[in-house]
Formats: C-alpha cells, structure tokens, sequence
C-alpha cells in the first residue's frame, strides 16, 4: 500500500499473477486521485523504454465512481530491497547502476521522479526498473503538492525538499535519494543514517563508511564513500548529475569482484550514532582531514611516477640523475616565498598545492633540467585539479631572470579520492609519456644552446 494508492495481488483464468493499484479515492480534485491519474498517463507515455514498470492493462474513467475509480496493472516484481539481501555487493551497484542510467534518461526529457527508494525500486526478470510515479515532475508540470510542504519520502528526502518549491532542481534531488538508496541495499539496514554522508570529522564518517559494514575492498570502498559522500551533499549543485553518478558506479564496477554483504551487530550502535552527529564540527578537523586527503592523492601519484623514473634511468644511464620527489608548489626558502613551476594553477581557486615530479638533470648537477610530473591543487571545499606537465628548469640562483618553460601541460578536475581521481590520473601519465621524446628534444636543445 503506498501513500496515495492501494495495491492487490490478482490473478486471470489462466492463473498468471499480476499487481493491481488503484487509487484510494476517487474525488477528482483530490490530490491522491490527481496524483493517480498523472502516474498512469506518465507510465502509458513511457513504456517500451527500458528501466520503467511496465503497464500491462489500465483505466482511467472520465467520471470516476467509488466502485470505478480506475486502476492499472503491472508484473509481479520482486522489491530491490528483498532481491539485494540475495545479491553480492557488486550486483547491487550494477542495479543501481542501471537505475541511474533510467533516471538520467528520464532527467535529459525534463522528468525527475521524486521519490526515490527501495521500496519504489523493482527486479523483474533480471532487470532493476522504477515504479510509483504519483511524485514526478514533467516538464511545465502544474504543482499538485502546496507550497511549503515537503515532498518525497522523509528518510531519502534532500534537504531542500523539505520546503517544497517548484523552482529546485528535483533531479539532483533524486541523485540524493538514489545515493541513500544504495547504502541502505549494500548494507541491509532499514533505514540510512540521516542528513550527508559526511566527510569528517572522522568517528562521524566511519558511521557512514560502506567498509564499516559490508565486505568490499578498500579502494572499492573509497570510491564509494566518496560518490556517496558528494551524491548527499547539503548543496544541490555540489552533486553530481545522475549521467555522472551512472557513468562512476560503471566505473567503479570495472575492478569490482564478488562480495559478500555483512551486517555487524548493531550493539549501541544507535546510542553512539546520536552522540556523536550532536558533536559540532570542529574546523580544525575538518581542514586537517582535508589536508590529509589531499596528500594522499600527491602521495599515490607520486607512487604512479615511479615506473616513469625508473624507465627514464635505464634510457638516459648515470649521465643523467632521475628522482621522484613530493614537495609543495611554492615553497619558502629565508624569509622569501619561492615558486620554480610557474602558474601551473589558479592558485586563488587552488590555494593549496602539491608537486609529485620526475626530476632530469645532467650530473653532475647542472642545469637546465628537465621536470614531468603533476600539481596538485586542492580548493577550500576539498575539490582537487590535477595538472600535468612537462617544464625546462632553470636554475633560479644561476639565472633569476629566466622563468621556467611549461612545454607541454593538461588538466583535469576530479573528486578526491574517487574512481575518476584514478581514471584520470592514468590518462594524463600516458599523454605525459607520449609528450617525453618531445621534452627530451627541447632538453638536448637547452644542453646544447
């Protein structure tokens, strides 16, 4: 039974089952009945497409009775909820998946679902679709739900929805939902744990954390959390758009194995829950995990470089030394800020800044050098820009005039600690090594000149 609809089990002579729903009344200026009538006119318009519930019969009388109030049938499905406690942890990610693909479909023709959870998600016939449209939103859509209330349901809700306006972006709503969704199915709990996945402080975020209760891999783990952590964000243009939520689950998936989903005793888990999301914030906490974040992308990177060096070395011999270093973009030397790598970076945007680098030089030391690496910049909110380069160095003590030269540079913005993080950090190491021959040349012709 949902909130404006009844649901029954019936049979034809043939004895194949259906689902039937049929409103709850049947006044047409009611908002159950009006709700009613626009599902089955939605669905009617969107069938033959994948990822929705198909419509196998219905009615709409132009003057509904109480005993003719209309009704539509559909398959029996299996709810997701039930079928992903029989599931691996990497096949509920691929349903949800194909979920957030339907919605994106549905989000590029100006349609938002609004309601999404388990309960209105379905498996039928090995397929995950998406039922119980009495919430949607169509494009020039006139509101049914008043202003002021708030719409959708309460433990998947996005926070801007609780003070309904038709002017929000309801589909980034349903992205919040969706995230909330697929906690709750990977880790078999009742309900998600309220508000965002939240990012710190620490003890809070492990609550949160996938790894804290289902058997997945710690990177696998990482990128979820942090997928779910920016799909729950307070901000609504802060999230992603469900084609990018389809497109980092796919991604995630592709190093996905088989799980087994675990669910620990819940103890005082409640208790400690309620105590620690009443703790405030602390700012300090925030940053310092933020920082620690951030080093740890410079650090894997650095980690990523190292095949480069170790190529770079047996090519070039003991003529040339080859290091990988990781150090801070503008570095102070005395009492003078020093910055040997030029505006890489909008360092207003990307205050903090790190370097992992392959270092060229002729040895013994001289200069010009050649430098290949990665900035890693970091914003005030946690996002990351990635920027990779190849630079000819010169020594600023032995020519202070000379600015270094950026030879080659690309950058991408990516979420910290996500699946792209790692995507694109392996595409633009094989464009930076499709680009070294080149930087060679201009090093030969810097030795030379």
């Amino acid at each position: 039974m949902g909130g404006n609809a009844l649901v029954y089990r019936v049979s034809r002579a043939d004895e194949v089952h259906r689902a039937l729903k049929e409103p709850k009344g049947h006044r047409q200026d009611d908002e159950p009945y009006i709700r009613f009538r626009r599902e089955v006119q939605i669905l009617r318009g969107l069938q033959g497409r994948g990822g929705i519930v198909s419509l196998v019969d219905s009615s709409l009388p132009d003057r509904p009775t109480r005993q003719a109030r209309g009704y539509y049938v559909m398959p029996l499905m299996q709810p997701a909820r039930e079928a992903a406690r029989e599931l691996a942890p990497h096949a509920v990610i691929s349903g949800v998946g194909s979920v957030a693909r339907t919605l994106s479909a549905l989000s590029a023709q100006g349609i938002a679902h609004r309601d999404i959870k388990p309960e209105n998600i379905y498996v039928h016939e090995g397929e995950w679709v998406v039922g119980d449209f009495g919430l949607v939103k169509v494009p020039e859509d006139l509101a049914v739900t008043r202003e002021g209330r708030k719409l959708g349901p309460a433990w998947y809700l996005a926070p801007e929805m609780l003070r309904y306006s038709g002017e929000l972006d309801a589909s980034a709503a349903d992205v919040y939902s969706l995230c909330k969704t697929l906690w709750v199915l990977l880790t078999g709990y009742g309900y998600p744990l309220p508000g965002p996945r939240l990012a710190a402080p620490r003890d809070v975020a492990q609550l949160y954390s996938l790894e804290s209760y289902v058997a997945l891999p710690g990177a696998t783990a990482r990128h979820l959390d942090s997928l779910l952590a920016r799909g729950t964000d307070m901000r609504p243009e802060q999230r992603p758009s469900m084609t990018a939520l389809a497109d980092e689950l796919e991604l995630i998936l592709r190093t996905q194995g088989e799980r087994t989903v675990g669910v620990p005793p819940i103890g005082d888990l409640a208790a400690r829950l309620a105590a620690a999301t009443r703790r405030l914030r602390d700012e300090h906490q925030l940053r310092s995990d933020r920082v620690a974040r951030h080093r740890g992308t410079a650090e894997r990177i650095k980690a990523k470089l190292e095949p480069v060096r170790d190529g770079l070395r047996r090519a070039l011999g003991p003529a040339f030394a080859v290091n990988v270093w990781l150090h801070p973009k503008v570095q102070v030397v005395g009492n003078e800020r020093r910055d040997d790598y030029g505006p890489l970076i909008d360092e207003e945007r990307y205050p903090y800044a790190l370097v992992a680098e392959v270092s060229t030089s002729p040895t013994p030391l001289a200069w010009p050098g050649l430098t290949s690496g990665f900035c890693v910049g970091m914003d005030r909110e946690g996002a990351l820009y990635l920027y990779a380069f190849h630079i000819l160095m010169i020594h600023p003590e032995e020519s202070p005039d000379l600015q270094p030269t950026i030879l080659w540079g690309e950058g991408a913005g990516v979420a910290c600690g996500s699946a792209m993080e790692t995507k694109e950090t392996e595409r633009l190491i094989v464009i930076m090594k499709e680009h070294l021959p080149e930087a060679l040349e201009r090093l030969l012709a810097a030795l030379n000149g």
